[in-house]
């Protein structure tokens, strides 16, 4: 197993505590994944450009790719 980044080991301790599953890790991404979903969900366009969107497209691409470093393991 690789070691994980410092935010994605705080999901997936989450996840463990919540579950106690052998598929945390693929719990987590998908909570995780929903979450990006409701963000993208929050604008019109796939992709914005502005100000007032920046942090949501960030926190979008933040939570798929812990999502996709838990679902490599």
């Amino acid at each position: 197993m690789t070691k994980l980044s410092p935010a994605a080991q705080i999901v997936l301790d989450a996840a463990i505590g919540a579950a106690e599953s052998p598929y945390a890790e693929a719990i987590a991404a998908a909570a995780l994944r929903a979450a990006a979903e409701k963000l993208s969900q929050e604008v019109d366009a796939p992709n914005v450009d502005g100000m007032k969107y920046t942090g949501i497209w960030h926190a979008f691409d933040y939570l798929n790719a812990i999502a996709d470093e838990l679902e490599g393991q």
